[in-house]
């Protein structure tokens, strides 16, 4: 698959941002929704994730969704950010957020507080609405 083109699938149909993981802290993730299961049975299979279905409205067309978490979301983001475009400030903080993952110690409190803004502001420019 071409990362220029996935690039601009995943800047018209994605979602980069984070979730959290139960042990309390968060995790990056990726998440491109179509209504093309093909398309993402390609990305799926390159990158790996978690495929899920999905039926928003009744009289709307069921779509799919492929998930990409932590390491493979970061993978997927290497090889395209070159060429994205509309998500490349996401990229960046997803970048920076994963840097500051910990290794099993424990992780200082400025650290802790360099993630939340992180997550504060990939949340931000993911808003939906006027005036993002």
């Amino acid at each position: 698959m071409n990362s220029a083109w996935l690039a601009g699938f995943v800047d018209g149909e994605g979602c980069i941002g984070l979730s959290p993981v139960p042990y309390g802290g968060w995790q990056v993730r990726i998440i491109i929704t179509n209504t093309s299961e093909d398309i993402l049975k390609q990305i799926h299979s390159q990158y790996g994730g978690t495929m899920s279905a999905r039926q928003y409205k009744p009289n709307w067309k069921p779509c799919r969704q492929l998930t990409l978490c932590s390491r493979k979301a970061i993978v997927l983001l290497r090889d395209i950010y070159p060429f994205l475009v509309l998500k490349r400030p996401q990229a960046n903080i997803a970048f920076e957020f994963q840097s500051l993952l910990g290794k099993g110690e424990r992780i200082p409190i400025t650290v802790v507080q360099k993630k939340q803004v992180l997550a504060d502001k990939l949340h931000r420019l993911n808003k939906k609405g006027v005036g993002n």
